[in-house]
């Protein structure tokens, strides 16, 4: 197992591979899918920023922060 951290400039890029990491956690709720966040944070644009940080395995998308 080989993981690497990276920020992540722009989160609405990763929109599939997060969908596809929801997909696959055991939790299904709609509040960890990019659907939701990203609507957020466009709402909240000027109140606050969110910082993303993802964790890849062998390329992989296993986490987000």
């Amino acid at each position: 197992m080989t993981c690497r951290v990276e920020i992540v400039p722009d989160p609405a890029g990763l929109r599939q591979e997060w969908t596809d990491l929801c997909d696959r956690c055991v939790d299904k709720t709609v509040f960890l899918r990019p659907s939701f966040l990203l609507t957020q944070g466009d709402i909240c644009a000027g109140t606050w920023a969110a910082d993303y940080v993802c964790v890849r395995d062998d390329g992989r998308l296993v986490g987000l922060l």
